[in-house]
């Protein structure tokens, strides 16, 4: 803190000594008091503001001072900017925030308007810091002729924001949020007898004067203080330092703040909201007391939610006692819950009118405590639907289905994530599904996101081959048709069966001979005396094509098969092992 003194033309007439004194209660505050900011003081003797100090019962021994210009801030404003969590916390601090009340209807006359010296602004953050402008003067009367460093501190700090001016037909300042009478009832009377505390009444620091400024203390309870209404001290005490503490400065050796995770109010605009998805749930912490943390969450008209805060109390963190709000997104208040079900943990149920963002307000109980937590929003769950276009699909050798095509679901929430598969035929000519290019194992559980679907097919089998396929939607907490696989079976027709081996063909002119080797041409013996012969050139084993045709009508690689009417189906049969075709006599199929 650096406090810029302004000294007026009026102290050269000052005595010897005077501004080296006020000097010097600049510096005791610069070194009790740290905040980033730099605070401009006029200094007159025999004058404030150029306003000449007259005389007072007959005394010229008294001085004056008070802030230049400041900022009136509703309630609710001051106290976000007073619990802001990039504010320095000391103890004091601390205690002083958890014993604000949570509105303003406990005031005198409900009062919601409030003073805020500019120094204040600054301390708080709420005004640049090195704003140029005077921030508060200070005068001396001529009849003060020694000993200046008190009168100096009293008045500084009166320059600072240490007022009241409610009691002369003003508003409340900072100060009356601790001055009391009893344990929580707050004492606004001038003249009445009131005191300073920062637990809510119940323990009084010091008495405020009754007989000159309200903001002054009482000589009685707190003798040889500076901010007594008589001074005849030179030193701030404990009380005086706790004072210009909880009136937004910071205390030298105060812990600077803890990094916030979340805005702790609409207008926060140094941190990021949270976010809450439905039927799920996010973690989070109050790092100092007074700190709130405020979630986004979408909502839909006509759902009914539930809205959960829990702590401690269920083992989902540290935060002893809870206080969930609920806000529009204008920031209206719309719900709040402190205790729920017999626990500290708050509950709301809350349906919507409109479809859009609100805002979950997480905080403690009073704005004391601090802790983790986790929050939550809960909506009934419908089972997604799933649909099959049909139980028995008939298909050619080979073909291939987008997986799309074969099934597909709907969810009422909007929340499908994804389907399991299962192809329950295991047989090597079987089908299989392919995800984005990639084989599927039979007999295999296997999960694909919603949005995987259109990268997802299935290719069916050898001819004679039927796959039992089972399908089951999932949106992340039920699945489809009563958590049972939903069935359907992709039928390949058979092929035909050619002649046994070193038997004549059946069927005049269309005979084929597969080889191995693809594209390369077999010598065939075509003393059979048959037209038309057909040589098939295929990358096949004889193992392998035996597998296919069946031992009896192959007995080797160079086998003639005689595919009558079906020349078409032998053609899409190898087409399923990716092999190609060749008519060695006409050079097609």
């Amino acid at each position: 803190m650096i406090i810029h003194l302004i000294f007026d033309p009026s102290t050269i007439n000052a005595p010897n000594g005077f501004t080296g004194q006020i000097q010097t209660a600049a510096n005791l505050m610069q070194q009790a008091f740290v905040d980033n900011i730099t605070i401009n003081i006029r200094v007159g003797w025999g004058e404030i503001n150029d306003q000449a100090i007259l005389p007072f019962n007959g005394s010229l021994s008294y001085a004056l001072g008070g802030p230049s210009y400041g900022a009136y801030l509703s309630y609710q404003n001051l106290r976000n900017a007073l619990t802001s969590v990039n504010e320095p916390r000391s103890a004091d601090d601390s205690a002083a925030i958890a014993s604000l009340p949570n509105s303003n209807s406990v005031f005198p006359n409900s009062a919601n308007t409030f003073y805020l010296a500019s120094a204040q602004e600054k301390a708080l953050g709420l005004i640049s810091g090195t704003a140029s402008a005077v921030d508060g003067a200070i005068g001396f009367g001529t009849g003060w002729t020694s000993n200046w460093i008190g009168g100096a501190l009293h008045e500084i700090t009166h320059a600072m924001g240490r007022t009241t001016a409610y009691y002369e037909g003003g508003t409340p300042t900072i100060m009356d949020l601790y001055r009391y009478d009893a344990a929580g009832h707050y004492q606004w009377n001038g003249g009445s007898t009131a005191f300073f505390s920062t637990d809510g009444g119940h323990t009084p620091l010091a008495y405020f004067g009754t007989n000159s400024d309200y903001g002054d203390l009482a000589n009685s309870f707190t003798p040889s203080d500076p901010f007594d209404e008589s001074v005849t001290s030179n030193s701030l005490t404990a009380v005086d330092l706790t004072i210009m503490d909880v009136l937004g400065f910071d205390r030298a050796g105060t812990s600077p703040p803890p990094t916030d995770d979340y805005r702790n109010s609409l207008t926060d605009l140094s941190h990021p909201f949270g976010t809450v998805a439905v039927n799920g749930s996010s973690t989070g912490t109050l790092e100092v007391a007074g700190d709130r943390d405020w979630f986004s969450v979408q909502l839909v008209a006509g759902t009914t939610y539930t809205i959960r805060l829990l702590g401690a109390a269920s083992g989902n963190g540290t935060l002893t006692d809870p206080y969930l709000r609920l806000h529009d997104n204008a920031g209206t208040l719309l719900a709040q819950n402190d205790d729920s079900g017999g626990t500290l943990e708050s509950q709301l149920s809350f349906t919507p009118a409109t479809t859009g963002t609100y805002y979950l307000d997480v905080g403690a109980y009073n704005d004391g405590l601090t802790g983790t937590y986790r929050v939550s929003v809960a909506a009934p769950n419908h089972a997604p639907v799933l649909t099959v276009a049909s139980a028995n699909v008939a298909a050619t050798a080979g073909q291939s289905f987008s997986a799309a095509s074969l099934f597909s679901a709907t969810d009422a929430d909007g929340n499908l994530q994804g389907y399991y598969l299962y192809d329950a035929n295991s047989a090597a000519n079987s089908g299989h599904f392919v995800v984005n290019g990639s084989v599927v194992p039979s007999e295999y559980v296997y999960w694909i996101s919603a949005a995987q679907l259109a990268q997802t097919s299935f290719v069916a089998g050898a001819g004679g081959t039927s796959d039992e396929l089972r399908v089951i939607a999932y949106d992340g907490q039920t699945y489809s048709n009563n958590s049972i696989f939903t069935y359907l079976h992709v039928n390949v027709a058979a092929s035909p069966a050619g002649p046994a081996a070193g038997g004549a063909p059946t069927t005049g002119n269309d005979n084929f001979v597969f080889a191995s080797g693809l594209g390369q041409k077999t010598g065939v013996d075509f003393s059979q005396g048959f037209a038309d012969n057909h040589l098939l050139h295929t990358d096949l084993s004889a193992d392998h094509f035996k597998q296919i045709f069946g031992a009896g009508v192959v007995a080797s690689i160079d086998a003639t098969l005689d595919v009558g009417a079906h020349r078409e189906a032998a053609v899409d049969l190898l087409a399923l092992f990716g092999l190609h075709a060749t008519d060695h006599t006409t050079g097609h199929i």
